[in-house]
């Protein structure tokens, strides 16, 4: 292993976490990172529209750069399992000693959160002095989820409330109704649960909503992509996403991009999205 002299990071890697520490994250523990970089020329959200190329063109890191934080990666033992100089990011895979001996993380540790064993803590990362000034996170210290579903089942006594179905939606909201998505592909972004494709159908063809649109699932870091089954899980909203979206626009194809529920997971779930180019999706929603 080369040693360096390392500088911390500016902004605190994660926040304290509030879980009952349960001990020491055992060296040999499986982890997988995310270098996240920070762009070589600033982003203008009000500038006009770029295309995928001009984009790459623009704002793809420096492949020093790229080349220099592999290097380091590696020089710990970890292991390049993708580096996107577009997106942004590298991502490893090691054991925790390699990573912490990497990135020296102030304070982490097993949690026990809600019944979950999980690796969190708090504090902050260091990186070389040469890589600090274009390192914006390294996420993949910070196991604990940052999302929930927000879907509500409506109580019995509620029985006489009002309630639409999504083909409802757009009229509700004077979507313009020569529009179908048609040549578009809609992308979502889910942290959990799944769908049943035949459900799916079966739903739009009871709804009579005449899908020509394809519905993909897409898994970004081997997350799942079956329901689990689970009433109060995340189920629900993913089918209420897709059932919207799917009766909205329904010449629209839908990949559903599935990743872990954590930080880094919807980083890199966004990620894959927005630089799909097999599937390009136009538009991305985050429900």
């Amino acid at each position: 292993m080369v040693t360096h002299p390392l500088q911390k990071l500016a902004r605190s890697f994660l926040p304290q976490c509030t879980g009952k520490r349960i001990g020491d994250v055992p060296g040999d523990t499986p982890i997988r990172l995310t270098i996240v970089l920070k762009p070589p020329a600033p982003l203008d959200p009000t500038g006009p529209t770029v295309s995928r190329a001009d984009y790459v063109r623009r704002y793809s890191m420096p492949q020093d750069v790229m080349d220099r934080v592999i290097a380091y990666a590696q020089s710990h033992g970890l292991t390049v399992e993708h580096a996107d100089a577009a997106a942004h990011l590298v991502r490893l895979s090691g054991s925790y000693a390699q990573a912490s001996g990497a990135f020296q993380p102030d304070s982490t540790g097993l949690y026990d959160i809600d019944g979950r064993h999980v690796i969190a803590g708090g504090g902050h990362l260091a990186v070389p002095p040469d890589l600090a000034e274009h390192v914006t996170a390294v996420m993949g210290f910070d196991h604990r989820n940052v999302a929930t579903p927000h879907f509500r089942i409506r109580p019995h006594q509620a029985a006489a409330m009002v309630s639409y179905d999504p083909a409802a939606v757009p009229a509700r909201y004077s979507f313009p109704t020569n529009l179908t998505g048609a040549n578009q592909t809609i992308a979502l972004i889910e942290l959990g649960g799944g769908y049943d494709a035949a459900q799916m159908s079966a739903y739009f063809a009871a709804k009579k909503v005449r899908r020509t649109g394809t519905l993909e699932a897409v898994s970004v870091g081997g997350a799942p992509t079956a329901p689990d089954g689970d009433p109060n899980g995340a189920d629900s909203e993913v089918q209420l996403d897709i059932e919207v979206a799917g009766s909205v626009a329904p010449a629209a194809n839908i990949a559903v991009y599935f990743g872990t529920n954590t930080g880094q997971g919807f980083l890199d779930t966004i990620s894959a999205a927005v630089h799909d180019k097999q599937r390009a999706p136009s538009v991305i929603s985050i429900s």
